[in-house]
């Protein structure tokens, strides 16, 4: 049954140290109702062997399978499959598993006894049973209570009475047990949890029309959305919009609840922005433990928490995904429609758009051609928002149905539009291919979405259109504009008009495509961008020099985020310039990334730019809003440590190719801000590195990856005392961990990835060798050498 708890126990069984410590490998992939074999495999091989994501993202099916048998066949591994439905994933992939009776293992949760015992009928089973009435009420204590009543209060013996008399109603299901605890937690007084008991009985006496007839379980979600305040309630319903276990990226969530109009500027108090409002709405449903949310934790979320984010991610139980479903479509909030597995419709839709006003239509790549849309107009005019959504990997050769397309003219209420994943396989050779089909009609946006003057909300994320039309111009209230991911050959010089706009997101490397296009001399841009006039601007990702003037940055006074790049090879020798005319004209922007970087070989890298590159990196490190720096290009040695440094608020550092011989420490390990640090291929020529006592002091990611010279690394006690996550790859000369590791407590992983067997086998308990008890007390050491 949905709510036991299986995936829980699953997670800490996954998460534990002593089982981390057994395998070389580990892999956690959700499979689902809608599954995809090849995707669920690319999942297990990402997890695996991470570092060969762009060749596992290009391989078909049969060398999937083979990859994954090999090794298992060499390594030990854990695979979890979690909320397997059926059994047909599993005889799909099964031949990518190795029958033996060591080694790797893998782990199934599914809510069908009949699924665990036809994969392995002589495997462990483990049916979680429900909790008993003192572990329900226990459980609801901790989640509800939280420490708000201590000692002899005289509520304290009445609330009992009456949370032990609720946590009946739960069944002990521990599902049913959190989210009436989220309820509870938010009431006041006894009085209020005599109201939430009372609604409790109300509902339990109502039969079994709330969602389905599978018990109180679905009763008392229903009473957690019927408990919401009325602001909280299109949030929630609006999750629904979202797959089966979705990792739901926080900022876009935030993003379309404002252009949906769901929040407004009246929910704002005191200087809140609209995100910080959308922010809080969140944690309300977190809370509530209607919604599972994700803080900014790992590497990758490192510049969240510099923008006061709380959360970097959010997803759904199933059942409150359930619930979410069902409520949006009996209110004709919004309607989800999945065509997976040769155009099968999921159970959670049908194809009546002429009552609801929002649509998202999931595909599987191959099924996107068969999506028919409603013929009659009247289906589709109300529509306030469309979501054409396309998973699976980045070999899609997709283009934008013409069905489709010639629709458009007919959205004319539209606030929200996203068309996402529509990409070409991502090579150079079907990039050329795409150049040579400039005239295709098929790549081209229409330009019937400059009719849609309500839209607020455009995302074209992961696809490829080689023209944006000129009346996007018209687009007058539109607040965000995505084009991450995407390939764009020829934007408009259009965006200024965009009065609204606050979320800019601008293609990556569009330098690169720019320059590209020059070898078949083809230029698509008549003049620079021109960004002055967006007032309202409040995220601006992928500003490039070249394509936009530097000087409109200082003009965007509300600007809150910014991300850079600067490619050197646009200029001569002038880049230094253009670098502090960026940085100058974004003083006032509060948190600032920029990306420096070159094609060019190093050996055709003058000595005069090394040194400039070298300069404008002690530039950087001198700035107050610069959080996020990455450098990838040949430069001289950092500059010696000054005073002013100690003002950095350097968050992150990547560095590649800077091909410098000094240790970069002496002067890295100073940066008092400084988070997470990358070092990459040939960014050190030299032989050994020191981290000095007091150094780095509040770094929690390294990584060395690459650094093929390097042999010795030191590190004293005391350097590093709040590092989390250590990566080491493929740096084949270092000849031991460094002794001063024993001294981090704080270490919580240590990764190391193709690095030689001599070196991974003085790590190992069961060798007996020295530098074991230099690792020991780190929970989670990963050893990945598979070669392929």
């Amino acid at each position: 049954m949905g709510g036991l708890g299986k995936t829980t126990l699953a997670q800490k069984v996954y998460n534990h140290p002593k089982v981390r410590r057994c395998f070389d490998g580990i892999a956690w992939v959700y499979v689902s109702q809608t599954w995809q074999k090849e995707d669920i495999l690319q999942r297990i091989l990402l997890s695996l062997i991470p570092e060969k994501r762009e060749e596992i993202v290009k391989w078909r099916d049969e060398e999937l399978v083979r990859q994954l048998f090999q090794i298992q066949q060499n390594k030990k591994c854990l695979v979890v499959l979690d909320d397997i439905w059926a059994t047909e994933p599993w005889e799909c992939i099964k031949q990518a598993f190795p029958i033996r009776n060591d080694g790797s293992k893998i782990l199934v949760t599914s809510r069908n006894k009949d699924v665990a015992l036809h994969i392995d009928p002589s495997g462990f089973h483990h049916q979680p049973r429900f909790l008993s009435d003192s572990e329900s009420w226990q459980l609801l204590q901790r989640k509800a209570l939280r420490g708000r009543f201590h000692g002899e209060h005289e509520d304290l013996k009445k609330l009992e009475n009456l949370g032990k008399e609720m946590v009946k109603a739960c069944g002990g299901l521990p599902l049913a047990v959190i989210v009436l605890s989220g309820t509870l937690a938010t009431k006041k007084d006894l009085n209020e949890w005599a109201t939430v008991n009372r609604n409790i009985k109300a509902h339990l006496g109502r039969g079994n029309n709330l969602i389905n007839e599978e018990g109180n379980l679905h009763k008392i979600l229903a009473l957690s959305y019927n408990d919401l305040p009325y602001k909280l309630k299109p949030c929630f319903l609006y999750l629904s919009r979202y797959e089966e276990d979705s990792d739901i990226e926080t900022e876009a969530l935030y993003q379309l609840w404002i252009a949906e109009g769901i929040i407004s500027t009246k929910d704002q108090i005191g200087e809140e922005s609209m995100m910080d409002v959308a922010e809080r709405y969140l944690g309300e449903l977190v809370t509530r433990c209607m919604v599972q949310g994700k803080a900014p934790d790992d590497d990758d979320d490192v510049m969240l928490s510099s923008i006061g984010r709380s959360f970097a991610s959010c997803r759904l139980h199933d059942l409150m995904r359930d619930l979410s479903l069902v409520k949006a479509k009996e209110e004709n909030f919004l309607l989800s429609i999945s065509y997976y597995h040769d155009g099968i419709l999921n159970e959670h839709g049908n194809n009546d758009h002429s009552q609801v006003y929002r649509l998202a239509v999931h595909f599987s790549k191959e099924d996107v051609r068969k999506y028919v849309p409603p013929a009659e107009k009247r289906n589709t005019r109300h529509l306030r928002s469309l979501a054409l959504l396309i998973s699976g990997n980045e070999d899609y050769e997709g283009h934008l149905p013409k069905k489709m397309k010639s629709q458009f003219n007919r959205f004319k209420m539209l606030r929200v539009l996203a068309i996402e994943g529509l990409f070409p396989a991502n090579s150079e050779d079907h990039i050329l291919k795409t150049v040579f089909l400039l005239v295709a009609d098929h790549l081209r946006l229409p330009t019937a979405i400059g009719e849609l003057i309500h839209l607020r909300y455009l995302s074209l994320r992961r696809s490829v259109f080689l023209c944006l039309p000129s009346s996007l111009g018209n687009l007058q209230n539109l607040q965000t504009l995505d084009l991450r991911d995407a390939v764009v050959f020829r934007i408009p010089n259009v965006l200024w008009k965009m009065r609204q706009l606050r979320h800019l997101y601008l293609p990556e490397g569009h330098s690169q495509l720019m320059g590209f296009l020059g070898k078949f001399k083809l230029n698509l841009f008549c003049r620079k961008l021109r960004l002055k006039g967006l007032d309202k601007l409040e995220i601006l990702e992928n500003f490039c020099p070249p394509i936009c003037s530097s000087q409109d940055i200082s003009t965007l006074r509300n600007l809150r985020v910014l991300s850079a790049e600067v490619v050197l090879d646009d200029y001569d020798e002038g880049f230094p310039t253009e670098i502090q005319r960026l940085m100058s004209n974004s003083d006032h922007v509060g948190c600032t990334s920029l990306c420096i970087y070159s094609y060019k070989d190093s050996a055709a890298t003058a000595a005069s730019i090394k040194k400039k590159v070298s300069d404008v990196v002690g530039q950087c490190f001198s700035r107050r809003n610069l959080q996020g720096l990455e450098v990838s290009c040949p430069m001289d040695n950092f500059p010696e440590y000054e005073a002013q440094y100690m003002c950095a608020s350097l968050l992150k550092l990547e560095l590649t190719r800077l091909e410098i011989e000094e240790d970069p420490m002496e002067t890295l390990e100073r940066l008092p801000n400084l988070r997470s640090l990358h070092l990459k291929y040939r960014s050190f020529l030299g032989k050994e590195m020191r981290c000095k006592a007091m150094g780095f002091g509040q770094l929690r990611f390294l990584r060395f990856e690459d650094l093929q010279n390097l042999e010795k690394w030191n590190v004293d006690e005391g350097a590093m005392p709040n590092l989390s996550v250590l990566t080491i790859e493929e740096c084949t000369k270092l000849e031991m961990v460094p002794n001063g590791l024993r001294y981090v407590k704080t270490l919580k992983e240590l990764n190391f990835v193709r690095m030689p067997k001599e070196f991974t086998d003085r790590i190992q308990a069961a060798n007996g060798h020295e530098d074991f008890d230099k690792v020991s007390h780190i929970p989670t050491i990963s050893v990945r050498n598979v070669s392929l």
